[in-house]
């Protein structure tokens, strides 16, 4: 608006009004980007775009198109205003375990879904009427005088901020709230050429009109009394300052008192899954049945089935009071989630976590991971000792073979053996099962080599180690030539290279070890030296420098 004011004051000079309002917009964008409120957070996150929005173009769509799947159901009178948040999970199938949808993120499905056809029609006809009836793109016609061109203006003006808020609408939700809503209305309103008005009202449109503004206004005053807590009438405008009633009685010790607060609120919002689940909470608080504040999270979990995070917090707020509870909601939350995801992984991860204090629950969760990936991750939250060995028996009783298991799931595995179990049981159990040396030779040759067994430890992991590429080397045999390009350029690997090739095709074994050791302490020294200068070790009999030599390249190329 304060742009089109400022461009529309210039009488002449496009590329003035140009440069002017670009001006405007981005010293606008200057301080919404620095702004601390969820504008400026959202304008941070668009410019930096490190992470993905959790609601991607690709959930809007199926969104979109689940909300209007739904409409087509009830496309007359929908489902009920201000009913989206609480019956599209119920009655929804599009099943997403981490996002809980409030809205379908555009003012039109919104009211289709909540109002059907009979709201949506009057709606448009309303607005192709206002737009017929206003706009910047209406000619001033015979308005000549001074007075007449700044009215003008200004409902050109109010025309583009009321269009700029419609189109916003089909994209996310801003006329739904109330302010914002009204806010739209007035810019409609002024917006409205005097001339398009051709009679005068009478009086039965005079006293409606009226009779509406001063229901607004009382309406007003009930809100300003409600959000004031000094009214609060039954209405479910009273929920929300009754919820946050409750969690102040709560905060101060207040449970009695702060569950009178949620019955009410249930009693005016019966299908909101959030009040159950407060209600729950104060139960558990007020050392009642457990079976009492089950009844209540059940409720919770039925009113919003798809959501999984609820599920997870259940389970958590359990552990003090009934710890044995906790596995009916993780049970719940893990069903939530769909399966091999990061999501399941990383919940059932955090359960165990949690557990620490609670060993009883370990057995139940263990039955739990339907998965051999959900069950190594048991395995790491296991202590060494008898626990790990108890359950290595039950994973390796359900998977004798490991023919299920990844190969990257396969190394985390025998690596977990190794670090919590009997490093010689592994090595037994490996050499009757040859098959996956492959994947667990590391720890083998890491347990041969803590016994003292470094040729063995040396043999084995020369079998299995990648030997990285190493450059073609020339054959000449000119060893004085290439030990003087190496003492003048001593800080360079290459000459050095040479000459240890050519130094061991000499069969000089103790001259290109020596080389060998210069080159491998050089800052740009290639990988495969320290395999190489392994080797000579290794010929010399050398086994544990060879296996050192070894270990460290086995560190720095864990794939390898």
């Amino acid at each position: 608006m304060v742009a089109w004011i400022t461009t529309a004051a210039m009488k002449q000079g496009f590329f003035r009004k140009v440069v002017v309002g670009v001006a405007i917009l981005l010293a606008v964008f200057s301080v919404a980007l620095v702004s601390t409120g969820k504008l400026g957070e959202r304008l941070r996150s668009l410019v930096k775009e490190e992470k993905v929005s959790v609601l991607t173009s690709s959930m809007r769509i199926d969104l979109a198109r689940e909300t209007l799947s739904l409409m087509v159901e009830r496309p007359w009178i929908g489902r009920g205003f201000d009913t989206f948040s609480t019956i599209f999970p119920i009655v929804s199938d599009l099943d997403v375990s981490d996002v809980r949808f409030l809205h379908p993120e555009s003012d039109v499905l919104l009211l289709v879904f909540e109002g059907g056809l009979l709201a949506l029609v009057p709606c448009g006809l309303l607005l192709v009427w206002l737009l017929n009836s206003s706009g910047p793109w209406k000619k001033g016609g015979g308005e000549q005088k001074s007075h007449e061109r700044s009215a003008r203006r200004w409902r050109q003006t109010a025309a583009i901020g009321a269009g700029m808020a419609l189109v916003h609408s089909i994209f996310d939700v801003p006329n739904h709230g109330v302010a914002y809503g009204m806010h739209t209305a007035l810019l409609l309103g002024l917006a409205i050429r005097p001339r398009r008005l051709k009679t005068a009202t009478g009086g039965l449109e005079q006293v409606c009109f009226r009779s509406a503004g001063v229901g607004i206004i009382a309406l007003g005053i009930m809100w300003l009394g409600i959000a004031s807590a000094r009214w609060s009438p039954n209405l479910p405008t009273t929920v929300p300052v009754l919820r946050e009633q409750a969690v102040g009685e709560t905060q101060q010790g207040r449970y009695r008192e702060a569950l009178a607060l949620v019955d009410r609120a249930i009693w005016l919002a019966p299908l909101n899954y959030e009040l159950y689940y407060f209600r729950a909470q104060l139960l558990l608080q007020l050392r009642q049945r457990p079976e009492r504040a089950l009844l209540d999270f059940g409720r919770s979990r039925t009113l919003e089935p798809h959501y999984a995070s609820t599920c997870f917090e259940e389970g958590d707020y359990w552990l003090p009071f009934a710890p044995e509870m906790a596995i009916i909601p993780w049970r719940e939350c893990l069903r939530r989630h769909p399966r091999e995801s990061s999501a399941l992984n990383g919940a059932y991860d955090g359960m165990l976590s949690r557990t620490g204090l609670y060993p009883e629950l370990r057995p139940p969760l263990w039955a739990m991971a339907d998965s051999p990936e959900m069950q190594i991750i048991f395995l790491k939250a296991t202590e060494r000792g008898a626990e790990w060995e108890a359950y290595l028996a039950k994973f390796l009783a359900e998977h004798a073979k490991l023919e299920m298991l990844e190969p990257e799931q396969l190394q985390i595995f025998f690596k977990l053996w190794h670090d919590k179990g009997d490093p010689v049981a592994l090595v037994k159990w490996m050499l009757e099962h040859p098959r996956l040396m492959a994947y667990g030779w590391r720890v083998v040759a890491q347990t041969y080599a803590r016994e003292g067994r470094y040729k063995e430890a040396v043999l084995l992991a020369a079998k299995y180690l990648k030997r990285p590429d190493r450059p073609a080397t020339s054959r000449a045999i000119d060893l004085v030539r290439l030990e003087k390009a190496f003492v003048f350029n001593p800080t360079d690997a290459r000459p050095g290279i040479e000459l240890f090739y050519a130094q061991r095709a000499a069969g000089d074994a103790s001259a290109a070890k020596a080389t060998a050791e210069k080159v491998v302490a050089l800052p740009e020294s290639p990988a495969y030296m320290k395999l190489e200068l392994a080797s000579i070790y290794a010929d010399l009999l050398e086994m544990r420098r060879a296996w050192e030599l070894m270990e460290q390249v086995m560190l720095t190329n864990p794939e390898g």
